[in-house]
């Protein structure tokens, strides 16, 4: 299936334009460690949507990739996600799904390439489990905590997050799409790029995993 993206919001426009200007802005110092919590949506927020209910929300789409396993596409990506690369890092933690304690949720990167002043990674999310009705956001699998993805520098020893204003982030919103166990979605986010003469990074795809230790940039 062939999604494209759709128009963003000024606010998310200006976040993403803004990228190539942060500098070091979004970098957090030299600490190693794990990502900061994203602020989390409000309980009213929240009430639009719960866990359940139909895939295809609002800014998603869904199709089928060439394995005929069902995608869910981030539509409000500032980029067609419709068609991945192969994976290139995998991290797999527990997924927290009513009734299967032994749900799984497997976070693949599929590219980081520099565009400019900027990394744009490309992700995926499955999840596995034997309760497959049961639409829910990434915040929902991670057990009501938002995604943190983040990448550290490893000549210049410094970590990079995903740039945010008060209300809008570089990246696929933890509250965003809904999609099944079976299902896979297809997801961003972005980051001030390095200096030119760093060629690889270390990924933190999902927290509760190990570092993804030496991605190329590509």
């Amino acid at each position: 299936m062939h999604a494209t993206a759709r128009r963003q919001p000024a606010t998310r426009r200006s976040l993403l334009g803004a990228l190539a200007l942060l500098g070091t802005a979004a970098v957090t110092g030299c600490t190693i460690g794990a990502g900061e919590p994203g602020e989390e949506k409000s309980g009213e927020d929240q009430a639009d949507g719960s866990a359940g209910g139909d895939a295809e929300e609002k800014g998603s789409a869904t199709g089928s990739d060439d394995s005929g396993d069902e995608t869910v596409v981030d539509e409000e990506a500032p980029m067609d996600l419709s068609e991945l690369p192969a994976a290139i890092a995998t991290a797999e933690v527990p997924a927290t799904v009513d009734g299967d304690p032994d749900a799984t949720l497997t976070v693949a990167l599929h590219e980081l390439r520099r565009d400019g002043e900027r990394l744009v990674a490309q992700f995926s999310f499955r999840v596995e489990s034997t309760k497959p009705d049961e639409a829910a956001w990434i915040y929902d699998y991670l057990g009501a905590q938002s995604w943190n993805p983040y990448l550290i520098d490893p000549v210049n020893l410094n970590k990079r997050t995903v740039p945010r204003n008060s209300t809008v982030e570089a990246q696929t919103n933890s509250q965003g799409a809904k999609f099944r166990p079976g299902q896979t979605l297809h997801a961003y986010a972005m980051f001030v790029a390095p200096p030119e003469d760093v060629t690889a990074m270390d990924v933190m795809l999902v927290e509760g995993a190990p570092l993804a230790v030496g991605v190329e940039i590509r």
